[in-house]
């Protein structure tokens, strides 16, 4: 687990993190994405953040918001009952919740705002 570094002294890296995530998957399983639908994972994000801490960058990964509304887990009775109620996040395309929400506490995750285009803050 590493910590931001310090702002003063370290250059400010922004993934696109969904880019990274379908690419990961695809690269793990090379044309099954095409066969399943696009699956993105987000360990692949976990990697990259890793990758830009080890050498004392500071990182944010942007997503799209969507991505924050996250798969009810099979214990999860309300959401799994409540899925057309608005306060029910069972709209996440992926299976690895846990990453995602990982990320988003310690602060490396940032979502774009509803209708923005993702791409562009990474750019």
């Amino acid at each position: 687990m590493y910590q931001m570094p310090n702002p003063e002294t370290s250059p400010l890296v922004v993934l696109d993190a969904a880019n990274i995530a379908y690419n990961y998957a695809e690269s793990l399983n090379p044309g099954l994405q095409s066969q399943v639908g696009r699956q993105p994972n987000p360990h692949g994000i976990r990697l990259a953040i890793d990758y830009f801490l080890k050498n004392n960058c500071r990182v944010q990964a942007v997503v799209p918001i969507s991505w924050y509304q996250l798969k009810p887990r099979p214990s999860d009775h309300y959401h799994l009952h409540n899925r057309s109620r608005q306060d029910s996040d069972a709209k996440m395309v992926t299976d690895d919740v846990e990453e995602l929400r990982n990320l988003r506490q310690q602060g490396f995750l940032v979502a774009c705002p509803p209708g923005d285009d993702d791409d562009a803050y990474s750019l």
